[in-house]
This record gives structure tokens, sequence and C-alpha cells, in this order.
């Protein structure tokens, strides 16, 4: 019924590739279509960020992850947005 030891690492191993192919592409494009990402762009993502998955407050999702992997996803947001 579960997996083996191997098969739990290579997917793993699958899924840290494509966030690093992601967080290298959403950096490309910030950098080629000069999108910055500054303190109050950040904290109006972080309010959408917080809404989107659930969170009572943007204090409650900081205590929930990490402060790079929030910009990390904040930029990607407005990349999306921005250059979509």
């Amino acid at each position: 019924m579960g997996t083996t030891v191997e098969k739990f690492e290579k997917q793993v191993t699958k899924a840290a590739k494509s966030s690093v192919k992601q967080t290298l592409v959403t950096k490309a494009i910030a950098d080629k279509e000069n999108i910055k990402l500054d303190d109050a762009t950040y904290k109006t993502e972080l309010k959408k960020i917080a809404k989107e998955y659930g969170y009572d407050s943007v204090k409650a999702l900081k205590k929930a992850a990490s402060k790079s992997d929030l910009k990390e996803i904040a930029l990607n947001d407005l990349v999306k947005r921005m250059a979509g």
C-alpha cells in the first residue's frame, strides 16, 4: 500500500527540481519585465496570500512560513499577474 524509500526520494527530488525551476523562471521574468517586490507591494501580496490560503491574518501566515518562502510566493504571484 505504501511507497518505497526510493520512490519517495525520487518524488521529493522531482518536486524540488520543479520548485527550483519555477523560482529561476520567476526571477528571470521579474528581472526582464522590471517587476520589483518593494515593501508596500510585499505587504499587499501577503494579505492576498493569507486570504488565498485561509489564514485569519498575515501574522498567522508569517508564523506558518519562512520569510524567504513568503517572498518567493509573493514574487511568483506578482509576476503571474503582471506578466501574464
